[in-house]
């Protein structure tokens, strides 16, 4: 979501036995990032990863498209027949820059030729969108973009997927958060036209609470819930990928302590039936992969607000933030 440069990218600390992910035989997608502490991650638990998706390409305003996958990376995730499908950022996820690239049909056109032949130069399974940032009063454009970005690639003989933010119920709700959400974070995506045009959404379950909301827990089990059984209602569940996110907000803990938390999402995740199981990160910078991880927070912490900004209202006052977490990794069937 908005802090999620870091956040979504390099790998778990905890990892479920190997006979564990055997027996789930759900599709398990790594993001990576090009860092080195995330290669050695990625060499350890290789063997683990069905879909491997780098974080190496980034989207300007004119369309243009830069970045480059290391070769180490490359050459391991073929040598274990990993499928490569690296996603693209806009640039610094910053709104004006977005909103001119989606104005702008040739820089969008550029963009889309851009992906075909990267994939066609290197042999990738496809490519993701990690666009975020979206205006609400873009949301036809950027459907438009993604759409004929799908059939450009579907044509091509490659996959296409999205990276969409959460969301529980339709509209902003009673807050002035949801307010902001709704305008910039959740309303420029049309679920349904991108579940149809694309292969599969990675729905970002977590930053359930962050600095602008009152404390609670980052993705807690009643709210993960929630967001899945909205997305299901517009997305068919092989094409849902479940992801969890280990942020770094030390907001209260969920209710239920590590190992029933461990069973209660396999459980949520196997009785939606949702075939996908993205792999999230650790912006602490180590660990390993698996089916999904989550989050287990800090008790009775609220993180600080910068010096000069109103705050929102229900907001949690300034404390002193511990960026430390602990998470845990889960498995899901198909």
């Amino acid at each position: 979501m908005i802090n999620r440069i870091l956040a979504v990218i390099v790998g778990a600390a905890c990892l479920l036995p190997r006979a564990a992910v055997a027996q789930n035989a759900g599709e398990r997608l790594f993001y990576y990032v090009d860092r080195e502490d995330s290669y050695n991650s990625l060499v350890k638990h290789i063997d683990q990863i069905t879909v491997l998706g780098p974080q190496v390409y980034v989207i300007d305003s004119l369309g243009i498209m830069w970045g480059a996958l290391d070769r180490r990376v490359d050459a391991l995730a073929r040598k274990h027949g990993v499928k490569i499908m690296p996603l693209f950022t806009n640039e610094g996820f910053q709104q004006p820059g977005l909103r001119r690239l989606l104005a702008d049909t040739v820089a969008r056109n550029r963009a889309i030729t851009s992906m075909v032949t990267l994939c066609k130069a290197n042999d990738y399974w496809g490519i993701q969108f990690d666009v975020e940032n979206i205006n609400i009063a873009d949301r036809d454009r950027f459907t438009q973009w993604y759409s004929d970005a799908a059939r450009a690639l579907h044509k091509a003989g490659y996959k296409i997927s999205i990276a969409v933010v959460h969301k529980t119920e339709e509209g902003a709700g009673p807050t002035a958060y949801g307010r902001f959400m709704e305008d910039s974070w959740r309303g420029g995506y049309d679920i349904p036209a991108l579940a149809k045009a694309g292969d599969f959404i990675s729905l970002m379950t977590y930053s359930e609470h962050t600095r602008r909301t009152t404390p609670g827990p980052v993705a807690g089990l009643p709210w993960t819930k929630e967001a899945l059984e909205y997305f299901l209602r517009f997305v068919p569940p092989e094409k849902l990928s479940l992801l969890r996110g280990t942020l770094v907000y030390p907001v209260r803990c969920d209710r239920y302590g590590p190992g029933e938390l461990h069973e209660r999402i396999s459980q949520l995740v196997m009785g939606l039936r949702i075939r996908r199981a993205t792999r999230c990160a650790d912006n602490l910078g180590s660990g390993a992969t698996g089916s999904i991880c989550v989050l287990h927070c800090w008790r009775n912490q609220r993180v600080a607000v910068p010096r000069g900004r109103p705050r929102v209202q229900g907001e949690a006052r300034p404390r002193q933030v511990e960026k430390r977490a602990r998470i845990l990794s889960l498995g899901a069937r198909s």
